[in-house]
């Protein structure tokens, strides 16, 4: 007898059990009919588990970030404000610097003394209570959505489970049946290519991400060596005016310091360069740095005070900024290599899932076809045992590691 039932597609079809021939169906197809069923209905309940986990996990790393940020500016207030509250108390009951402005003809002056004291220490009470009650509703949205991820964790396991379960009946039943199922085979044929898309998208973003990492690692020591080279600069000139000796040994220290950085900078590279094979090579420009003249004669102990060896730390330092500014252009490029791997990354996932959702869909439409059942969607009020999904809590993107952002 005809029945009208509502499929996974959403479209009210008219099944018709006594018009399909069992005879056309493979036997394992229709034993497993009912177990599909059971199975995809079940997860059609608690899809929202694992996504909704997901959410709040990234949520609670994000308010963690946020009171992280925010912890040092309030223990340095929680300080500071006691020292001011002292202060203004001490202006304000101060009878003699009360009397001595009064007989000076100052009392304006004492009042304004009085009021400016009292203004800096309500500023820094404000800051600090703004802090605390900021840094609160963090804690408490941590808290809520601790609870959510205690209701949700159960369900997503439970999902991963029944997938996992489902997924082995979809290849045994379908297994050596692409004759019979054609627009299966070319779904799961899809999702395979998908998967390989998303494996190779991963890997690229990955030596990107290690590559760009080392890039900003390196233009930091790159930074560092030139403020070691700018302070024997300086102690350069400052050899005329006398303490000779001292200023020598500290511009020899500063050099020795700037070498160390040269060379923490070259290894950096040297790794940017063999993980990305996009990113030009330093070396030889770092080496001509590292094997001047100022470095190798001041560094073994000949004179560090003549013109000649001035100009060339000079020219040392300017090598090092032209060596820094190439370096934030390969840098510049670079990021944007890894924004592009990340990019694909997300299209790769997509498209992943969709392959998957389609293929999950076509399955359970044959099932469908074959036992005259359809999949049910999930009641609204969740009369069964899983419980309605929490809405996800909206959270804020999070930035990108601090490793990842072009050094500034």
């Amino acid at each position: 007898m005809a029945g009208t039932k509502i499929g996974v597609s959403g479209h009210a079809t008219v099944v018709k059990p006594d018009s399909i021939s069992e005879n056309c169906v493979p036997q394992k197809v229709l034993d497993a009919a009912d177990k599909h069923n059971d199975l995809f209905t079940r997860l059609l309940k608690i899809q929202h588990a694992p996504t909704t986990l997901e959410y709040e996990e990234r949520y609670i790393q994000d308010l963690k970030k946020q009171i992280a940020s925010r912890e040092p500016e309030l223990q340095q207030l929680r300080i500071s404000n006691p020292t001011e509250g002292k202060r203004c108390e001490k202006v304000r009951t101060s009878i003699v610097s009360r009397f001595a402005h009064k007989f000076a003809r100052r009392s304006k002056d004492f009042e304004f003394n009085l009021e400016t004291k009292e203004r800096e220490y309500l500023k820094v009470q404000s800051r600090k209570e703004a802090l605390e009650c900021r840094i609160k509703w963090f804690e408490d949205a941590i808290d809520t959505a601790k609870r959510r991820i205690s209701i949700v964790t159960p369900l997503a396991t439970e999902y991963k489970k029944l997938k996992a379960e489902l997924d082995q009946l979809h290849q045994d039943v379908f297994d050596g049946l692409a004759d019979e199922y054609p627009e299966e085979e070319r779904v799961k044929s899809a999702v395979i290519y998908n998967e390989d898309w998303y494996r190779t998208a991963q890997l690229q973003e990955s030596v990107d991400r290690h590559a760009l990492v080392a890039m900003n690692g390196a233009i930091v020591k790159i930074i560092i060596a030139l403020k070691h080279c700018e302070t024997a600069q300086r102690t350069s000139f400052g050899e005329f005016f006398g303490a000779k000796t001292i200023r020598q040994i500290i511009k020899r220290n500063s050099l020795s310091k700037a070498q160390a950085k040269l060379l923490e900078a070259h290894i950096l590279l040297a790794q940017a360069s063999r993980t990305q094979p996009g990113i030009r090579s330093f070396a030889s420009d770092v080496h001509t740095i590292i094997s001047g003249h100022a470095l190798m004669d001041i560094t073994f102990g000949k004179s560090a005070s003549d013109t000649g060896c001035q100009q060339e730390v000079d020219n040392m330092a300017t090598q090092i900024k032209s060596l820094e500014k190439e370096i934030r252009a390969e840098a510049k490029k670079q990021k944007d290599r890894y924004e592009a791997a990340r990019k694909t990354v997300g299209e790769a996932a997509t498209a992943l899932e969709e392959t998957r959702r389609e293929l999950e869909i076509l399955r359970a439409e044959i099932f469908e076809k074959i036992s005259g059942k359809s999949c049910e969607q999930p009641s609204p009020d969740f009369e069964d045992d899983a419980p309605p999904p929490p809405p996800p809590t909206p959270y804020s993107e999070i930035s990108l590691d601090s490793q990842l952002e072009l050094v500034p």
